[in-house]
């Protein structure tokens, strides 16, 4: 995001290769060292973990004009989302004009409104645009970073960091090469490794079910749906109470509000959602202001 030939940092790759988390991780960081005035993210999710499967949804990021609305909202002047859209386009253009800001727009490849494009294709000197896509879609003034499956050093390291997490201490009776076995079963997925090893008990457990994968003959796309179909029917039944309702929405949500849609005790709330968060099943995002999280199903 610091190179000065480029003002669009692209990460692509297919589902489950961990663009999201990694661009997310950027922006976050950057903004820890305030290296950016200001950060406006939005995303163009079109996919999402129900009971069905991985289904589609209503992107949020629909129309150029809401990306221009989101834009001067973050800037703090909702008073100017009232103009034409070419009055709101002259209005963004003119505030981002050397501020040292950055757009962060995740999952672009769902957009299908070409302005858009247009518009990170020609953004203002002085701010910067990153990006997440499962295509390349920006292509002027671009760093493009491409992710594909994890190396073998990569897959080491990573399943060695999940050892030390609750239930997986199993993991370290794993030797090199049988950590390298699972990999080659989930396709060098990490959300496909995770979802594995997370349903495992232990490490004849986890190289058996890693063989299954592998006389599936499922790459990319089909393979995550294939994992997430097993490890959602072994899931109990609040746990697939508690995806189905954050399922139906496209915001995070509250445990308060879970509580309420599933009927169930906070106690049991709290440790199906600890034990779905495990399963990299829901994602949680921290509100400052109420010091506490909201869930939310994980993005493909």
């Amino acid at each position: 995001m610091r190179d000065p030939r480029a003002s669009v940092t692209t990460v692509t790759g297919i589902g489950g290769t961990g663009k999201t988390a990694l661009a997310t991780w950027a922006a976050v960081r950057a903004y820890e060292r305030k290296n950016f005035s200001f950060i406006v993210s939005i995303t163009a999710k079109d996919r999402e973990l129900s009971p069905a499967g991985i289904r589609a949804l209503q992107p949020t990021l629909t129309t150029f004009e809401t990306l221009l609305d989101t834009v001067l909202s973050v800037l703090g002047f909702p008073d100017l989302i009232h103009g034409t859209v070419e009055e709101r386009e002259d209005n963004v253009r003119s505030l981002l004009l050397n501020t040292n800001g950055l757009l962060f727009v995740d999952n672009l490849e769902t957009v299908d409104d070409v302005r858009i494009i247009r518009f990170l294709d020609s953004l203002p000197i002085g701010v910067r645009a990153l990006t997440t896509s499962r295509r390349t879609s920006v292509r002027v003034s671009v760093h493009p970073v491409t992710l594909g499956p994890m190396t073998e050093a990569e897959v080491t390291l990573f399943i060695d960091q999940l050892a030390s997490r609750p239930g997986l201490a199993y993991l370290k009776e794993l030797s090199g090469p049988e950590k390298i076995r699972i990999s080659r079963a989930c396709d060098g997925l990490p959300l496909a490794i995770k979802w594995t090893l997370a349903r495992s008990k232990s490490a004849a457990e986890a190289l058996s079910m890693a063989d299954s994968i592998t006389a599936t003959q499922k790459k990319g796309e089909e393979l995550l749906e294939f994992c997430f179909r097993r490890v959602f029917d072994d899931m109990s039944g609040l746990e697939k109470s508690i995806l189905e309702v954050l399922s139906l929405f496209q915001r995070p949500l509250p445990a308060e509000a879970i509580i309420v849609a599933t009927a169930a005790s906070a106690q049991k709330v709290t440790d199906s959602l600890d034990d779905l968060f495990t399963d990299s099943m829901v994602s949680s995002i921290f509100e400052e202001e109420a010091q506490r999280p909201r869930w939310r199903t994980v993005a493909i």
